[in-house]
């Protein structure tokens, strides 16, 4: 009875030691994959990130030259598809098609719409990146000071849409209530003085002032407002 005993644990050890000699391979060969993964996600990554920098300084270079827009766009593009992460890349393309939006004759709608998608491209990466939607918000102030005549209106309510989107992820930023108050006041000017339009400027310039004391020309800025408000409420 004592040898079936011993014969029964000595049979129990060794099972056990086969079953942990099976599992550490398993173990092992898992251990490796997630390595060989790692090691192959980070030369991926770096891949891209080489390939769009390398494709961003040909981009820089082509722009450079007047008569290779095309290339320089192509490049652009190519530098924001391998990485579109890269908020340097992103800034400079948009940059650069605004740059293109403004000069004479370049059929500004198309590279304003370039801007605009490459911006949008990069906030599907990088959601609720100030920098950029500031960038977007500017780029359609500035689309709204070359709008015709009969898309000024709906140019400029496009901006202050913008604006007040930044304003809801960052609402302590005096510079953007700044910037906002003066897209404001400027589209006032382009619809022959809205009142509503001035008297929310004023808001935001005192919002700037609320938010930095020292700034004197968002306070002369108030006070010339102020001033036409009060000259046009006398007007006969």
């Amino acid at each position: 009875a004592m040898s079936w005993v011993l014969l029964g644990e000595i049979t129990a050890v060794a099972t056990t030691q086969v079953a942990e000699r099976t599992r550490r391979p398993v173990v092992t060969r898992v251990l490796a994959a997630g390595a060989m993964v790692m090691v192959a996600l980070v030369l991926w990554t770096g891949g891209r990130a080489a390939l769009s920098s390398w494709r961003l300084h040909d981009a820089r270079e082509w722009a450079r030259l007047a008569d290779a827009t095309e290339r320089a766009d192509d490049a652009f593009a190519g530098a924001l598809a391998a990485n579109p992460w890269d908020g340097r890349a992103i800034r400079l393309a948009a940059q650069w098609a605004e740059q293109q939006a403004l000069a004479p004759g370049s059929g500004s709608e198309v590279w304003f719409d370039r801007a605009d998608a490459w911006l949008d491209e990069a906030l599907r990466h990088r959601d609720g990146d100030v920098t950029l939607l500031v960038d977007r918000a500017r780029l359609q102030t500035e689309r709204a000071r070359t709008a015709r005549s009969a898309d000024i209106a709906s140019a400029y309510a496009e901006a202050d849409r913008r604006w007040a989107a930044v304003i809801d992820t960052d609402p302590h930023n005096w510079q953007v209530h700044e910037l906002w108050a003066l897209t404001l006041n400027e589209w006032a000017n382009a619809v022959g003085g809205e009142v509503e339009l001035r008297e929310r400027a004023v808001a935001e310039w005192q919002r700037t002032l609320d938010l930095r004391p020292t700034r004197d020309a968002a306070r002369e800025n108030i006070t010339r407002v102020r001033r036409a408000l009060r000259a046009a409420s006398e007007a006969p």
